[in-house]
């Protein structure tokens, strides 16, 4: 005799309860350890006077692994910038009530995994921009390291022909990684407006002095700004997406087969001793019976 916990009816709503918040849970955990990451690498840097590679991997690998872990379910955003992204390039990715959710929910397991860290380790972090620059070149900085952040969301995690691949985590985390290498000194390098909240309130808390909140407008702005520009860049440079067209080239067919073979034919000639390329025989008169086809370069087959 099977004994069933739940009726057909019960588990069938139960499933449906599952769906709809499964991707909420997701983001929640993936921008949690995210922010615990930092604070926790942050800190034990600066206590140990280690070097700052060691807080770049440590961060840079943590969502790498929650990307691979939740990119399946939520998408793996955990960033209002991203999922801003998201919601501009505008394909049903990602509705505006659920974008709006997905925020929320960033910003409480930012707010959460701060105070966790906080409780841990009795000391509090926030983030900063360098002294030797004012707040608009850090926003600036926070602004173009976030737009390449979301770009590379959205052009490796997004769209279809690279729907599948096994990267996508891969190159996230490194763009993270870089960027806190490349421009953290300047910037303070948060790329992530919710991280940036969480941790910065908490440590206001912790010293009691409200004015400790002073930076935050510059990665709130610069983090909208990344998100936005990343969105109309995608819709700009990728109108296959929308189009359902396989190429979203603005050459035409011909001109694009001018274009591989001339590739072609840089790869298998070589360089000459001059810096410049061979010429391959064979091909030219390929590419002379395209370049006579290919006359209408701002317009689709």
């Amino acid at each position: 005799m099977e004994f069933h916990l739940l009726n057909t009816q019960q588990a069938e709503t139960f499933e449906k309860i599952c769906r709809i918040i499964s991707p909420f849970i997701v983001e929640f955990l993936g921008t949690f350890f995210l922010t615990m990451s930092i604070g926790f690498n942050l800190i034990n840097t600066s206590r140990r006077d280690l070097f700052a590679m060691q807080a770049a991997l440590g961060i840079g690998g943590t969502l790498m692994a929650s990307v691979y872990a939740g990119g399946h379910i939520s998408g793996a955003h955990y960033n209002p910038s991203v999922t801003l992204a998201v919601w501009v390039s505008r394909r049903n990715k990602i509705t505006t009530l659920d974008a709006a959710i997905y925020i929320c929910v960033q910003m409480f397991a930012s707010f959460f995994a701060a105070l966790f860290q906080w409780g841990i380790l009795h000391e509090s972090f926030r983030i900063t921009p360098a002294d030797e620059v004012n707040s608009g070149q850090a926003m600036v900085v926070e602004w173009f390291w976030t737009f390449l952040l979301c770009t590379v969301v959205l052009q490796t995690a997004t769209t279809a022909p690279q729907a599948g691949n096994s990267f996508y985590g891969l190159a996230i985390g490194f763009t993270v990684l870089s960027g806190i290498v490349s421009v953290g000194y300047v910037s303070g390098g948060a790329f992530n407006p919710a991280i940036l909240v969480g941790l910065n309130v908490v440590d206001a808390l912790d010293k009691g002095l409200l004015n400790r909140m002073e930076y935050t407008w510059i990665y709130l702005v610069g983090g909208f700004l990344g998100g936005v520009t990343a969105g109309v860049l995608f819709w700009f440079t990728n109108r296959s997406e929308y189009s359902g067209e396989e190429h979203g080239s603005y050459f035409s067919s011909d001109a694009t087969a001018i274009a591989d073979v001339a590739a072609s034919k840089r790869d298998k000639s070589g360089m000459s001793m001059y810096g410049g390329y061979e010429d391959v025989e064979d091909e030219e008169d390929e590419l002379d019976q395209l370049d006579t086809k290919a006359t209408s370069y701002g317009t689709r087959k």
